[in-house]
């Protein structure tokens, strides 16, 4: 069994801090290992956060990069099954660096209390081979 590579940082902000309000939240990864065409990012979002009842509600946005001097800009298609996020690079301007995004639709947490952690982070390639793995406590969301 091969072990992955580890991805450097996942984090999680939301644009928002009202308890229960539909929010946006910001994700930033960075990666050791060049993101393709067809590649996944999958993770689990904690059951404190309410994910929309169907993937259209459920809006992504890459975020603008910077590769040699040009503003470039992925692009992404988004899916969900339960609280499960599988994030596939349609178009990637393929670096190792930092990816970014954001997921609309979403609703905060009911309270203040510290949401638990995002977690199973893994990188897969289009033949479903894991690439890489977030392997320490994900992000968590605070109101």
């Amino acid at each position: 069994m091969t072990i992955p590579a580890t991805i450097d940082n996942f984090s999680v902000s939301p644009s928002n801090v009202i308890n229960g309000a539909s929010n946006t939240l910001i994700f930033s990864i960075t990666t050791r290992v060049t993101i393709i065409n067809g590649d996944v990012f999958k993770f689990t979002v904690p059951s404190q956060i309410t994910l929309p009842a169907t993937d259209d509600e459920l809006e992504i946005t890459p975020l603008p990069r910077t590769i040699d001097g040009i503003e470039v800009r992925d692009e992404m298609k988004v899916v969900t099954s339960g609280n499960l996020v599988i994030i596939t690079f349609i178009k990637v301007a393929a670096t190792t660096e930092t990816y970014k995004w954001t997921l609309s639709n979403i609703q905060n947490p009911p309270s203040e209390k510290t949401s638990d952690p995002f977690t199973g982070l893994i990188s897969v390639d289009s033949g479903s081979w894991n690439v890489q793995a977030y392997t320490v406590v994900g992000p968590t969301i605070t109101n």
